[in-house]
């Protein structure tokens, strides 16, 4: 019978921990941002009373009003679908935050974060299917591929699989016999 395969030790935790918290906190900020730009486009930001910038960001109102024309609906439910729209996004850098903040329930966070990030995603891919945007389409095919191989990243690098074998036992590589 074959030895098993020896463990490797989490050595790399140590070393991809930084990467990880980069990756949580791109999420996060992609998040907050586009929550943000559905209420703030073409405000002007200020501190202390001193004009700082102009909120430009994506002008949703008029691409929407061309998908609402498109599919004859009224443009008043511009508005709160794109406030929905925000509210969510910002729900969702909530969760990588508490991602980034908590030690306790860290995996929960992670999953909470990465599963609404994925399914806010299929959730814009459905409705650029319905409006016909191929283009946002695959930006947002592609997003939900990088949410994907984020959180493989993460749950490969940030946890200790060793340890999940040490208490599941050796794992033994099958074999194939020839006859």
């Amino acid at each position: 019978m074959p030895e098993p395969e020896k463990e490797r030790p989490a050595q790399m935790t140590s070393l991809t921990r930084p990467l990880g918290y980069i990756a949580l906190t791109y999420w996060f900020v992609f998040w907050l941002l586009n929550g943000l730009d559905k209420f703030m486009h073409g405000v002007s930001v200020t501190i202390l009373g001193q004009p700082l910038f102009t909120w430009y960001g994506k002008n949703r109102m008029e691409q929407f009003g061309k998908y609402f024309d498109r599919m004859e609906i009224p443009h008043d439910g511009i508005g709160p679908l794109l406030g929905t729209c925000g509210v969510l996004e910002l729900g969702v850098a909530a969760l990588f935050g508490m991602t980034l903040l908590g030690t306790r329930n860290f995996e929960h966070w992670l999953g909470a974060a990465f599963s609404s990030c994925a399914l806010m995603f299929i959730g814009f891919s459905a409705w650029d299917v319905v409006a016909g945007d191929r283009a946002e389409l695959l930006e947002h095919g592609t997003y939900v591929g990088v949410v994907f191989m984020t959180a493989a990243f993460l749950v490969v690098t940030q946890f200790q699989p060793s340890a999940l074998l040490r208490e599941r036992g050796p794992r033994v590589r099958p074999m194939a016999l020839a006859s």
